[in-house]
């Protein structure tokens, strides 16, 4: 992959054609002074309990698709996750990060904050660019500066809103030896494009908002490097705001398979995810299935499925995670285990510790090369060559508790681990 894209005098003729209008403020007309507010630098508050539940994240950059290295995560991540206290304020910055096949970008920083005011309470996530290099070569340097995306979810006395607002500072194109030339601005429907090199467009942008909740989200730029097939988002924000908190938090997943094999084959990562929420799911069951999840060549699913609950109440919160696999064959007949469950209940009542359990988990119909096995005898039984079994594999965590129901170690050339039947939860005190 090239170091910087090769601009020549595609750079110059780019510079000459820009022609898109000056303003870059996407977003609706009434919302900008919202935005603009929450924007300002928070002031220190007191941590308070309340009855809705916030999450807020934003990050920097994060390079998607293409011919991009493996370390391609997202740069200055700050998140608030599953909370419902007004006062957290949390930042993360970088000084500076070089983007393969494109250029540099610095300045990062993020915050997320929760607040709360005579009129509102809100989930923040603004994040801030400095400059972002999109090329450099002897015939010159185009950079975007001051990048600013902020996304806002709020609850007031009239309901809920979503906000947000991206807005660029200028585009400049740098000559050696030469004044700056300040060029016009991309748009939402108007983006720059370098044929054959780069395309630049403000990112996209949502809000969303119903009779409980609201979510806002907003990309600051989106820059798509043709020659590779990479887009680069830079400058993501994220807040999210609902009702339903009572006694409890919830924190938990459940998913049937996930694999990490260390041999190059493709996995199939975490398979029928399920992620409760953090008001809990309001005493419906909510689930995932689907006919079968294969490795080819070493390992076939039957049904999987992944189902959760959380019900809150004033007093006392529960809810159970579950995941499930219906059958698996390792080795083309090796190994064959038949209904697979692992399950985690926990309850807790206000101001007492959580009650942790696995009723429900099960592994069942077992065998190996032909015998049949029963629980106690396959937890730790080892299959030369092929595989090593452990069975119901249960943690106890500070406020839940977690289970694997099955996790067979592949052996010899193939080498990985292969997870089924997960489930975890938590419930932690609602301080209300």
């Amino acid at each position: 992959m090239r170091r910087f894209i090769p601009l020549g005098t595609a750079l110059v003729l780019a510079a000459a054609v820009l022609t898109a209008p000056s303003s870059a403020v996407a977003g609706p007309a009434d919302q900008t002074s919202v935005a603009a507010k929450a924007k300002a630098k928070p002031k220190k508050a007191k941590k308070q309990p309340t009855p809705y539940a916030f999450r807020a994240h934003g990050y920097g950059t994060r390079i998607i698709g293409g011919q991009v290295p493996a370390a391609s995560g997202a740069t200055a991540l700050e998140v608030i996750g599953c909370t419902n206290k007004t006062g957290l304020n949390r930042s993360n910055n970088v000084a500076e990060v070089q983007i393969p096949g494109l250029g540099r970008i610095s300045g990062v920083r993020t915050n997320v904050r929760t607040v709360k005011t005579a009129n509102e309470v809100a989930s923040i996530s603004v994040h801030k660019v400095a400059e972002i290099v999109l090329a450099e070569t002897q015939l010159g340097r185009l950079s975007i500066e001051g990048v600013t995306s902020v996304s806002k979810a709020s609850a007031t006395k009239s309901g809920y809103r979503a906000d947000t607002e991206t807005t660029l500072a200028k585009l400049v194109f740098r000559a050696p030896g030469g004044q700056a030339q300040v060029l016009p601005l991309p748009t939402l429907n108007r983006p720059i494009v370098v044929p054959g090199l780069l395309r630049v467009a403000i990112g996209d942008q949502l809000r969303r908002k119903g009779k409980d909740f609201a979510r806002a989200r907003a990309n600051g730029l989106t820059i798509t490097l043709i020659p590779t097939k990479t887009t680069v988002v830079v400058g993501r924000t994220v807040a999210y705001i609902t009702r339903g908190i009572q006694s409890g938090l919830f924190s938990g997943s459940a998913n049937a398979t996930k694999t990490e094999l260390l041999t190059g084959i493709v996995g199939t990562g975490r398979t029928q995810r399920v992620t409760m929420p953090c008001q809990g799911t309001d005493g419906k069951v909510r689930s995932s299935s689907a006919a079968g999840v294969d490795l080819p060549g070493i390992l076939d699913l039957g049904v999987a499925r992944s189902s959760q609950l959380g019900i809150q109440g004033r007093r006392v919160s529960r809810g159970f995670e579950e995941s499930s696999v219906g059958s698996i064959n390792l080795g083309n007949g090796a190994l064959k285990i038949d209904a697979i469950k692992g399950r985690v209940n926990v309850s807790r009542a206000k101001g007492k510790k959580p009650v942790v359990n696995f009723s429900g988990s099960q592994v069942a119909g077992i065998t190996v090369d032909g015998e049949t096995y029963s629980l106690p005898e396959l937890n730790g039984l080892e299959i030369p060559g092929v595989a090593k079994i452990e069975t119901l594999v249960k943690t106890i965590t500070r406020n839940g508790g977690e289970i694997t129901a099955v996790r067979i170690t592949l052996l010899g050339g193939q080498g990985g681990i292969i997870n089924l039947g997960q489930a975890k939860l938590k419930i932690m005190p609602s301080g209300r």
